[in-house]
């Protein structure tokens, strides 16, 4: 990756992983959801998210085009057609922009085809897993470190693509509520110890790709991921230990809290997809 910040690399990926989480959470939230909380998802997951995907895919191919070419002009076009077709991380963010139109047109379908958005959600994170560090090796190691991303994105989607939808459903006051907050619960708690173990993972793949030392740019980006993380589960652990089990005492005052604790761990989780963003461009060694 290059040695520089590129922030139209960095908005471009932020935005293609904060779009990818939310479809492939709101899409197992379909699934999972007692069917008076589910919700429409209205144009923000049948129109907005998805091209939003397929844009930012698009942006972040360009941003690379501009990096190799030293500039966007004529002949960019002609070399953004050979990075999508002649590269690996290039057909992936041409495949993650078609998945995006594919979940567009999806949406049109309404909630029959539920299952169809969440394959379609999980190929998006998986086609966003061979882009990055995790592309660069080759053998037995290399595909550790892409079946680990792979693992990390899709439990990261499950869990942290779930919370707007919570909260949405946090609001509708219905009976099932509690029914969907142990449902969540468990799914959340899976995808908690799945984020966790394959973050470390990724970590000692990244350091061993570094030669055994992690510069000081990537290792303070590195540090304020860490500490957004450890504070997104010191959030989550309240959330399920504590204003859950409140619920069946003081359902209002719980579910106030909630709502209030879910959308700190929503500005949490953007937050960690920033960093996430701007550690994916940076070399490890800086």
């Amino acid at each position: 990756m290059s040695g520089s910040i590129d922030m139209l690399l960095i908005v471009a990926r932020l935005v293609e992983f904060t779009a990818a989480f939310g479809l492939f959470g709101f899409a197992a939230f379909q699934l999972y959801a007692p069917p008076d909380l589910r919700g429409s998802g209205g144009l923000v997951y049948h129109a907005i998210l998805p091209a939003l995907a397929s844009v930012a895919a698009i942006g972040w191919s360009l941003a690379i085009v501009r990096q190799i070419g030293g500039g966007i002009d004529r002949s960019a076009i002609a070399l953004l057609g050979r990075v999508w077709l002649t590269t690996g991380f290039g057909r992936a963010l041409l495949t993650a922009s078609l998945l995006g139109l594919a979940m567009a047109l999806n949406g049109l379908g309404g909630g029959e085809r539920r299952w169809l958005g969440l394959g379609l959600g999980a190929a998006l994170l998986v086609a966003l897993s061979f882009i990055g560090h995790a592309a660069g090796g080759g053998g037995l190691a290399g595909g550790a470190h892409i079946a680990v991303r792979v693992t990390h994105l899709v439990a990261g989607g499950a869990w942290l693509g779930g919370l707007p939808p919570l909260a949405l459903a946090l609001r509708r006051g219905r009976p099932s509520t509690a029914i969907l907050l142990r449902r969540f619960g468990v799914l959340g708690g899976t995808a908690v110890a799945l984020v966790v173990a394959t973050g470390l993972a990724s970590i000692v793949l990244v350091i061993g790709i570094a030669g055994g030392h992690l510069g000081p740019v990537y290792m303070r980006t590195l540090t304020v991921k860490l500490v957004l993380v450890l504070g997104l589960l010191a959030v989550a652990a309240v959330n399920r230990f504590r204003l859950t089990p409140m619920l069946a005492r003081r359902p209002h005052e719980a579910v106030a809290a909630l709502g209030k604790t879910i959308l700190l761990e929503q500005v949490l989780a953007f937050a960690i997809l920033a960093s996430v963003a701007t550690l994916g461009q940076l070399d490890p060694t800086m």
